[in-house]
């Protein structure tokens, strides 16, 4: 008994020191483990608001690279489409600025060559109208003399028919003179013929009655 209580007195303080040691170990691995749980959720929650919040800024970023690429789309197309608008409505003076190497850019080119191909097309149909407008204002001026020098014509040779009517009448008048003349003619030459029988018979006459006096003379 005295070796037993001797155990028990030398060993319950170390066992006590023992349990003791044992129960702040287990305190302080409470404690850890607490601080450690605490941290892990700090760190959780750290990490969850660092992934939010990268989530947010890609997302932020995503929409704003989205827009200034819808916009960097949207514009070229913009200007495409006013130009093209403007050249279906007859207006060449648009001047296309070409700020880019891409397709878009590419496409601004070739509206801008055919732009400055249409604005030549249309200067050069332009020069031939006028052209065609003075040539036809020449041919116009040219029947309108020639319509005015028909007209003279015309005149004249209504003149010159005129006074072939009056030349006509004129020579058949002369005819029917000419004929009443002859007829005249012919009856003076007729009463001169008579006369000449009539002064020969009187030659005669005399002739016979004057020779008794030539024969006395």
């Amino acid at each position: 008994p005295k070796t037993i209580r001797h155990y028990v007195e030398v060993f319950l303080p170390l066992l006590n020191q023992s349990t003791k040691t044992i129960d702040d170990i287990t305190h302080l691995q409470t404690n850890v483990a607490k601080i450690e749980y605490e941290q892990s959720l700090a760190a959780y929650a750290s990490m969850r608001n660092f992934s939010i919040s990268a989530m947010i800024f890609s997302v932020v970023m995503a929409a704003i690279m989205g827009f200034l690429l819808i916009r960097r789309i949207i514009q070229p197309l913009n200007i495409a489409v006013e130009t093209a608008d403007r050249i279906a409505h007859g207006d060449l003076s648009s001047r296309i600025e070409v700020t880019s190497k891409d397709e878009f850019g590419e496409l601004l080119t070739n509206l801008k060559a055919m732009n400055a191909k249409l604005h030549e097309v249309v200067g050069e149909v332009s020069s031939a109208t006028s052209q065609v407008n003075a040539a036809a204002g020449e041919i116009a001026q040219g029947s309108a003399d020639l319509s005015q020098r028909t007209e003279e014509q015309a005149s004249a040779l209504q003149e010159t028919a005129s006074s072939m009517e009056q030349l006509t009448s004129t020579v058949k008048q002369s005819a029917d003179n000419a004929g009443q003349a002859n007829q005249l003619a012919s009856a003076a030459r007729t009463q001169a013929e008579q006369g000449g029988q009539i002064v020969e018979q009187a030659i005669a006459a005399m002739t016979a009655i004057n020779p008794v006096s030539y024969t006395h003379l």
